[in-house]
């Protein structure tokens, strides 16, 4: 079952790295050649004691790496340069768009600890 009549399914993940540093990594498939497919934002937090606040917010207008165009299949990241031993998640907003249509869909990430 498709997510939509643009998305056929979308995921992410964290990648932590050495010395705190993140990968963010994403894969949206559409469901067919699109005119625009990947992510128009991802909004990194942080655990802050019990709570949890953005550190970085990443948009596809100053990383040209995260939205594409005439693919059915787009994979990418984006990294941040986190502390050692915190704990992180992402919000990655998908889109797909073709033809004047499109949709965009939130996904929430599992959570990781820094190396």
């Amino acid at each position: 079952m498709r997510a939509s009549d643009y998305l056929q399914s979308y995921s992410a993940s964290i990648i932590p790295g050495s010395n705190g540093a993140l990968d963010i990594s994403f894969t949206v498939r559409g469901t067919s050649t699109m005119d625009e497919l990947g992510s128009t934002m991802i909004v990194l937090r942080e655990k802050d004691g019990s709570s949890w606040k953005v550190v970085k917010t990443f948009l596809h207008t100053d990383y040209i790496n995260m939205l594409s165009s005439n693919r059915v299949l787009y994979s990418s990241k984006v990294t941040y340069s986190g502390q050692s031993n915190k704990s992180y998640y992402a919000v990655v907003t998908f889109r797909a768009a073709k033809g004047g249509g499109g949709d965009t869909k939130p996904y929430t990430t599992a959570e990781v600890i820094a190396q």
